[in-house]
């Protein structure tokens, strides 16, 4: 099951990266054309309501919603370093 997503594009190509959830694992997917792969697998603990950490690294992640939960931003960035990301459930 995918549970958030975003398209990214590179050149004339598109692809799909995803973050499923389970209860202590979030998987980090790429879902191109004609290659699926799973980029990373983080196993996680909640510190509180909206916090979380990854096992072996001390960065505190936020998670903030929108009104209706379908875009999910990560304060600061797990799959990058920038400052955050957004995430799509559809």
């Amino acid at each position: 099951m995918r549970d958030w997503s975003r398209v990214e594009i590179e050149g004339s190509s598109y692809y799909t990266l995803e973050l499923d959830f389970s209860e202590d694992e979030i998987e980090y997917n790429f879902d191109g054309y004609y290659f699926n792969s799973n980029i990373a697998t983080y196993e996680y603990e909640i510190v509180s309501a909206n916090q979380f950490r990854v096992e072996g690294s001390d960065e505190i992640y936020t998670v903030e919603f929108n009104d209706d939960r379908t875009m999910m931003t990560i304060k600061p960035a797990l799959t990058s370093s920038g400052y955050s990301e957004y995430w799509f459930h559809h």
